[in-house]
């Protein structure tokens, strides 16, 4: 039998096999590989002489910490056979990889000896057998969906165009198609172009090797030609991607012929459904987002309602924070006498009658009190009208001589507020003018440092839980204005924007939230219940604003925000739209600074709601077909209705986890991240929670501790 085994394989694959393993894979009967995945495994752990197939194996090689001796001997099988590109030989590898990846804690060391460089690498293989290729793929889906993988933005790198050029061959495979779309997307949710241009790399790679224009082309194309079903069933995806795309490169959607990018975000606006809705004013946001860093945008998709920042800045920032305040503790008495005389001192400077203490002092009590003319904007003071000369090119030396001023003077408090109030002021005016990238991204952290630190050397101080939230944004947002309302110092000035702030933030987190998260997430929901309350917010917002400029953009967002909720058919709209027309007039006559993408989105909505429906009739048409997209209208209108769920993320994680057995054997879940292992650790307090690693169990414990506590104390 062997021979005629022997004979067979030559004929297939047209050379004599050269090694062992390779005849030991050859020789299985059959020519298709799907179904002997498990015997090829089996060959090629029993040819390196590792054990991983049992639970008991797993258990024993976590306990004896010899994984990177398995995961060494399977770099070392790939080293051999890799170019010999023998089909059985690879889809055994792959498939004892995929094994591996059941367990999350093994799984580590696949990533940390670059294992997974070798899965992405096999897509390269000409011609590709169509069941290894399958194979490959679903490998990698393990690798990108896996929460908390440090290396996921490496993967994502490596194997987005691969995955893209897969496209038109599983065009004709929904399920198949379906998975090409989880991977690109959750690519999309991991990759950081900031991270890009600090690499390391001799050949760094750039945002065009991701070739996100090919992608958003393929994809155009497939909504616009391909058959009725896949536009059906794969719009939520593809619509998905594609606000992605613009949120990484706003090109390769505005380049698209016959203005097709722009024109779809706005025909998802107006959709029946509130997830596309929000999805396609998001996508025209980001065809106008400023430089921002990606921290500071309004539309920021990975702010998230159950996602926090750690605020962790460059050192230098800490250094030049302290210089200045150390500078003067060293001055001596005659210095300081020196100084609080110059700085009283008033000059005739650049049309401004200014001296450094008392224009210190009066932009101090601007930003906490506000200024007499309620058509000044509260956002973007008037600095001339304050004794403050233009700024120019380098405005540090003037900021820092008064503040130098507040600082002698004994004006702690007044001095922090002055240096936070212009760090605000250049990273708004860098990013309006289009600057460099580093160091608006530089004065963002800057503004969150002051900020923070204010918020710890002055808690009963409104002005830095304020500042907090308007440069931080996310969940935290109404915490820290819930806070700053309460402190004996909070003017009506300071609730004026504290209010603004809340509103913008409310709109923000909420319109992103049912944009970018799964309609089965407690985010979306939270999303969802936020949005319906926004109006109300804003209304707030617009009382005490009366007047001014931001009362325009408020007038604005209050138009949006029905928009989103009640849909383009709303009765609700119409009177709102004049107002907002008028509105958004007035903010374009006065050169109004501040959230320019979202004015232009608005502007692209108006110029194109017309143009949409001929150049998307299709689609439009096929959105109430679509089942993913009919359980958001029910979701959001009726979230307590019977049937429906809402996860945690750990909990969707859980789920995709929760399939993971070997040998018939269920895998124990990460009480913290819903991953699998064998290898997970008890909490010491109730034995109950497991975790992979301290960390997961760290961000766990605030969620954990009062079942760990109540558990506890029933024993």
């Amino acid at each position: 039998m062997a021979t005629l085994h022997y004979v067979d394989i030559d004929l297939v694959d047209g050379r004599i096999p050269y090694n062992s393993l390779e005849l030991q894979c050859l020789i299985l009967p059959g020519s298709a590989l799907a179904p002997c995945l498990g015997q090829l495994s089996s060959i090629v752990c029993k040819h390196l002489d590792i054990a991983i197939f049992t639970a008991r194996d797993i258990k024993r090689v976590l306990k004896t910490k010899s994984g990177s001796e398995v995961i060494r001997k399977l770099v070392k099988c790939v080293e051999e056979n890799e170019e010999r590109k023998n089909v059985r030989v690879l889809g055994g590898i792959l498939a004892t990889i995929s094994h591996i990846l059941k367990d999350t804690i093994l799984s580590q060391e696949i990533y940390k000896q670059n294992l997974h460089h070798f899965v992405i690498r096999c897509l390269d293989m000409r011609p590709l057998d169509p069941e290894l290729c399958d194979l490959i793929v679903s490998v990698i889906a393990e690798f990108v969906v896996a929460p908390g993988n440090t290396h996921s933005h490496d993967i994502a790198i490596r194997s987005m165009t691969r995955i893209a050029h897969l496209i038109p061959t599983y065009a004709g495979h929904d399920k198949k198609l379906q998975l090409l779309f989880v991977i690109l997307r959750m690519n999309l949710v991991k990759v950081r172009f900031d991270k890009l241009s600090r690499s390391s790399d001799a050949t760094p790679p750039s945002k065009d090797d991701l070739e996100l224009p090919y992608l958003a082309k393929t994809l155009v194309g497939l909504l616009t030609e391909g058959p009725i079903w896949l536009i059906r069933n794969q719009l939520g995806h593809m619509s998905d991607i594609l606000i992605w795309i613009s949120y990484h490169q706003p090109k390769a959607i505005l380049d698209l012929t016959l203005n097709s990018g722009p024109l779809f975000f706005t025909a998802c606006v107006l959709t029946s459904t509130v997830a596309l809705r929000c999805r396609g004013f998001m996508g025209l946001m980001n065809l106008h987002h400023l430089k921002y860093s990606a921290d500071g945008r309004l539309s920021e998709p990975r702010l998230c309602f159950n996602q926090r920042r750690r605020d962790l800045f460059p050192e230098e920032l800490y250094n030049q924070s302290t210089s200045l305040i150390e500078y003067v503790h060293n001055l001596n008495e005659e210095e300081v006498a020196q100084i609080r005389h110059d700085s009283s001192v008033t000059d005739f400077f650049d049309g401004v009658f200014f001296n450094a203490y008392g224009a210190a002092l009066r932009y101090v009590d601007y930003e906490i009190s506000g200024g007499q003319a309620t058509d000044q904007s509260f956002m973007f003071p008037n600095l001339r009208s304050l004794g403050i000369p233009d700024l120019g090119d380098d405005p540090n030396d003037l900021v820092h001589e008064m503040e130098i001023a507040l600082r002698v003077n004994k004006k702690p408090f007044e001095a922090d507020v002055l240096r936070l109030g212009f760090v605000m002021i250049f990273w708004q005016e860098m990013a309006a003018k289009k600057g460099d990238s580093e160091e608006i991204q530089r004065l963002y952290f800057s503004a969150r440092m002051w900020a923070q630190a204010g918020m710890q050397k002055w808690p009963d101080n409104s002005y830095f839980y304020w500042a907090m939230a308007h440069i931080h944004g996310g969940i935290e947002c109404s915490e820290w204005t819930e806070r700053a309302l309460q402190c004996s110092d909070c003017t009506p000035h300071m609730r004026k924007r504290i209010r603004f702030v809340n509103a913008l933030n409310d709109f923000s987190m909420s319109v992103t939230s049912l944009a970018y998260e799964v309609n089965e997430s407690l985010s979306w929901r939270m999303a969802a219940e936020c949005l319906k309350a926004t109006s109300s917010t804003i209304k707030e917002a617009l009382e005490p604003s009366r007047g001014s400029p931001e009362e325009k953009l408020l007038t604005v967002f209050l138009y949006v925000t029905e928009l989103m909720v009640g849909g383009s058919t709303s009765s609700l709209l119409v009177p709102l739209e004049k107002k907002a027309i008028k509105a958004m007039s007035a903010l374009a006559a006065i050169k109004y600074p501040g959230h320019a993408e979202f004015l232009k989105a608005v502007a692209d909505f108006l110029l194109n709601r017309e143009k949409a429906p001929a150049r998307w009739s299709t689609f439009l048409a096929e959105v109430p077909n679509s089942k993913n997209f009919a359980a958001d209208v029910l979701r959001f209108n009726n979230p307590d209705a019977e049937g429906l769920f809402w996860d945690e993320r750990r909990v969707q994680v859980g789920r995709w986890y929760e399939q993971k057995m070997v040998n018939d054997e269920p895998l124990p879940l990460c009480t913290g991240c819903g991953t699998s292992s064998l290898g997970l650790r008890k909490c010491s307090k109730c034995e109950k929670a497991r975790y992979c690693d301290k960390s997961c169990q760290t961000s766990d414990w605030k969620r954990h501790k009062k079942e760990c506590v109540s558990s506890k104390s029933t024993e």
